[in-house]
């Protein structure tokens, strides 16, 4: 097998710690679903909650349902 020396990129302190930032985010929510599924909460609770809302979280939780299967 042949070895090459790795393909370096350049990156500033910045850019590491966006990428500590974005797999450290993949570590607690890996699919969103808790961003999503606080977003249903805040729309159900919603004195005001309208029957087009209550379409959208329908379509919401199908669309979560399909992904989770």
């Amino acid at each position: 097998m042949i070895r090459r020396n790795p393909t370096l990129i350049p990156m500033d302190d910045n850019d590491v710690q966006d990428l500590r930032d974005i797999v450290n985010k993949g570590k607690i929510d890996p699919d969103g679903d808790e961003a999503l599924a606080m977003k249903m909460k805040k729309l159900a609770d919603n004195p005001e909650f309208t029957t087009a809302d209550q379409k959208m979280l329908d379509n919401f939780t199908v669309s979560l349902c399909v992904m989770l299967s």
